[in-house]
C-alpha cells in the first residue's frame, strides 16, 4: 500500500512520500525549503504530491473555476425528499432541489475533465412526495440526475429490508464497508470501489471507501434488521469502536492494494450528535490513509474543515446538511506538479442554470410528482403564530435540544386525543414547522411524514425515567430521541456526565450512574417509580424500539386493542384540530414552549447551590 505522508504548509496541506520526522525537522528551516525537499522527493519516489486546501469556496459554481485539469466530485447527504425549493411538498423553500442538482453537473461536465456524482444517505424519506410513494419518486429522480456512488444511511432501510436490497440491486452502486449480513459475516455490498481518471494524460485512480453509521439499526427499525426470532440477522460490525475502525481501515488499505493512488472516505456518519466512538472524527484519527471524509447523517453544514488522522496527517471533511440546501463540491486539479483538493458548497444557482435544458427537464419530473398530491391541500386549522422546530431568532434546529411549541402542541394532541396521563414524542419524529395561517393536510403530514401510528401504553414510573435519560444522554448534542412531553416535566442537569448504558447497536442497555434528569413531575406531583402510568407514543417506540428505546418492551400496549385499526399520527392531529374547533390556542404562541422541559446552566447551579 502507498503510506503518504502528511505537513501543514500555511493555507495549505501537503502529502509527500518524506518521513514525518524529516518533514519536521525541514519545517524548521523554511516553508521554502520543505515544499522544495517535498517536490523532489515526490518525484523521485514516484508518489503524489497533494495540497489540500483549507479554505472552502462557497458561492456558485463559476466560483470554483472549474477547469478540463479538474476532477470534480459533487456529493449531497440527507435530502430527506428535498425535491424542489416548496416547503410545502419538501420541507425547505431554500432546496436546490434536483433540478438544480442536474443543472449544477452539467454545467460542471462541461468545464471538467470528469465529474463524479456521490450520495450519502437519507435520500428517500423525509417528505410527504417520498411517504406517499413509498420513496419511489426520490428514486427516480436520482436516476435522472445520474449518480455514480451511493451509501445506504439510516433512513434507506424505512420501507424495510427486503424493499432497500430490492432497490439497492436495481441502482448497482451503493458500497458500505460495515454493513454486514451476521449470516454469512460477509459485507452485504462492496467495501469500496475504484475509479479510474485520466487528466491531460495523467492517469489517476481514485479509491472510494463507504460505511454507515452503527446507529442505522436504532434510528431506523429495529425489527427490519431481525429475523421472526428477533436475532439480529443485519448489522454494522461495531461491536466494539475498534472493530469499526478496523473494518474500514480494512477497506481503506485494500483500495490502495488494488491500484488506488488516493482514497476518500463517503460515509453516513455524523460529526457530531453521534454516541461515542461512532462519528465521522472518530472514524478519521482512528484510520489512516485518507485524503478527505464526505459525511452525511449530522445535518451539518461543513464546507470543509481539517481534521487530523491517526497519525497526525490532514484529511478534508465536508458535509452539506439537508435538504439540497446546498450541493457539495470537492474539486480535484492534476497536473503535473502534483494534486490541488479543494472542497466547497454550491449555494445557490445561476440565471443560466435556471434555464438550462437539464434543469428543466428534471423540474418537470419534479412538478408532475408534486401535482399528484395537489389534493393534500385542504385546511384543516389555523394558527396565529408560528409553530416551531426551528429557533425563529438563529435558524438552530431546536427540536432535538429543547423543548418547543410545536413540541409541546403535538404532545398535547396525543394525550388529550387519547385521555392518558402522559404522551411522549422524540424530536427526530417532527420534521418541519407550521407557519402561522391556515393550516393543511400537506403541512401536517410535512411535519408527521412517516405515516407512524399511535399507540397507548402502561409502563412503570422506572421505565419512563430511564426512557427519559435516554433521550438526554447526548445533550447538549442533537439527538433523534430528545423527548418532548404533556402531563410531564422534567429538568436535565447537563453537569452530570451521562451513565447511559447502550450496546454495540445504539440500543439502551441500563443507566450505571446518577441521573442527569431531574425533579420529574406527572400531573404536578413526584413521580412515582413503581406506580403504573398510561402513556400515548408513536409505535416507533413502543413496538419497534427506535432510537434505541428498548425499555419498551417492559411496557404493555393497550391501544389499539386487538381487532382495531391503527390510527396514523398525522390523523391524530387533524381529529384534535376539530376538537379545538380547528383553531390552535394562544397558550402555544411562545416558540420556546410552555417550561415543561428545564436546562440547568452553570449560574442555575451556582444560585441552587447559594
Amino acid at each position: 500500500m502507498k503510506k503518504q505522508i502528511f505537513a501543514i504548509l500555511l493555507s495549505t496541506c501537503m502529502i509527500s512520500s518524506m518521513p514525518a520526522v524529516l518533514m519536521a525537522e525541514e519545517a524548521e528551516e523554511g516553508n521554502e525549503a520543505v515544499v522544495e525537499e517535498t517536490a523532489e522527493a515526490a518525484e523521485e519516489s514516484d508518489i503524489l504530491n497533494v495540497t489540500l486546501m483549507e479554505t472552502p469556496v462557497r458561492g456558485t459554481v463559476s466560483d470554483f473555476a472549474v477547469s478540463a485539469d479538474d476532477i470534480v466530485i459533487l456529493f449531497n447527504n440527507d435530502v430527506h425528499g428535498g425535491i424542489s425549493n416548496d416547503k410545502d411538498y419538501s420541507g425547505s423553500g431554500d432546496s436546490l432541489g434536483y433540478a438544480g442538482l442536474a443543472a449544477v453537473k452539467a454545467d460542471v461536465s462541461k468545464a471538467a475533465g470528469a465529474v463524479t456524482m456521490v450520495d450519502l444517505g437519507d435520500a428517500i424519506q423525509g417528505s410527504v412526495v417520498t411517504t406517499e410513494t413509498d420513496g419511489k419518486a426520490v428514486m427516480d429522480l436520482m436516476d435522472e440526475v445520474g449518480f455514480d456512488i451511493r451509501i445506504p444511511g439510516n433512513h434507506e432501510f424505512d420501507y424495510g429490508m427486503e424493499a432497500f436490497l430490492d432497490y439497492a440491486a436495481k441502482a448497482g452502486t451503493f458500497i458500505s464497508s460495515n454493513f454486514v449480513d451476521n449470516r454469512t459475516g460477509e459485507a452485504v455490498f462492496d467495501g469500496y470501489t475504484i475509479i479510474p481518471y485520466e487528466i491531460n494524460g495523467i492517469e489517476l485512480k481514485i479509491g472510494y471507501v463507504g460505511m454507515t453509521t452503527p446507529e442505522t439499526i436504532a434510528k431506523s427499525t429495529p425489527t427490519y434488521f431481525q429475523d421472526e426470532e428477533g436475532n439480529y440477522i443485519y448489522g454494522f460490525n461495531a461491536d466494539t469502536p475498534e472493530a469499526l475502525y478496523d473494518n474500514i481501515q480494512a477497506s481503506i488499505d485494500a483500495a490502495y492494494e488494488n491500484g488506488a493512488d488516493m482514497v476518500i472516505g463517503l460515509g453516513h456518519m455524523g460529526d457530531v450528535g453521534v454516541e461515542a466512538g461512532w462519528s465521522s472524527l472518530d472514524v478519521i484519527q482512528n484510520t489512516d490513509g485518507l485524503v478527505a471524509f464526505l459525511d452525511g447523517h449530522a445535518h451539518t453544514v461543513l464546507p470543509g474543515t481539517i481534521v487530523e488522522d491517526k497519525n497526525g496527517e490532514p484529511v478534508i471533511l465536508a458535509s452539506t446538511g439537508t435538504k439540497l440546501e446546498h450541493i457539495g463540491v470537492l474539486q480535484i486539479g492534476v497536473s503535473e506538479d502534483g494534486i490541488e483538493i479543494q472542497p466547497g458548497l454550491v449555494d445557490a444557482l445561476t440565471d443560466e442554470e435556471y434555464t438550462a435544458f437539464e434543469y428543466t427537464t428534471v423540474d418537470e419530473m419534479v412538478q408532475a410528482i408534486e401535482e399528484e398530491f395537489a389534493y393534500l391541500f385542504v385546511k384543516v386549522g389555523s394558527t396565529d403564530f408560528d409553530l416551531v422546530i426551528y429557533d425563529p431568532e438563529t435558524g438552530d434546529r431546536l427540536i432535538r435540544k429543547q423543548e418547543t411549541n410545536l413540541g409541546d402542541f403535538l404532545a398535547d394532541t396525543y394525550r388529550e386525543e387519547f385521555d392518558t396521563d402522559i404522551a411522549v414524542i422524540n424530536g427526530g419524529s417532527i420534521r418541519a414547522n407550521i407557519p402561522a395561517g391556515d393550516i393543511t393536510y400537506m403541512q401536517v403530514i410535512t411535519v408527521f411524514p412517516w405515516n407512524t401510528t399511535v399507540s397507548v401504553v402502561e409502563l412503570t414510573g422506572q421505565t419512563v425515567m430511564e426512557m427519559l435519560e435516554m433521550g438526554a444522554h447526548l445533550y447538549p448534542d442533537e439527538c433523534g430521541g430528545y423527548i418532548q412531553v404533556s402531563g410531564l416535566s422534567y429538568t436535565i442537569d447537563p453537569s452530570i456526565p451521562s451513565s447511559v448504558n447502550v450496546n454495540s447497536d445504539g440500543e439502551f442497555v441500563s443507566v450505571d450512574g446518577e441521573y442527569r434528569v431531574k425533579d420529574v413531575m406527572v400531573g404536578g406531583e413526584p413521580i412515582d417509580l413503581e406506580k403504573t402510568y398510561t402513556m400515548a407514543i408513536n409505535t416507533y417506540y413502543s413496538s419497534e424500539y427506535g432510537d434505541g428505546m428498548t425499555m419498551f418492551k417492559n411496557a404493555k400496549i393497550i391501544k389499539p386493542a386487538e381487532g382495531e385499526d391503527d390510527i396514523v399520527d398525522h390523523d391524530v392531529v387533524i381529529d384534535h384540530l376539530a376538537h379545538l374547533n380547528d383553531v390552535v390556542p394562544e397558550d402555544y404562541a411562545d416558540p420556546y414552549g410552555q417550561g415543561r422541559i428545564t436546562i440547568l446552566d452553570a449560574a442555575e447551579e451556582a444560585d441552587d447551590a447559594a
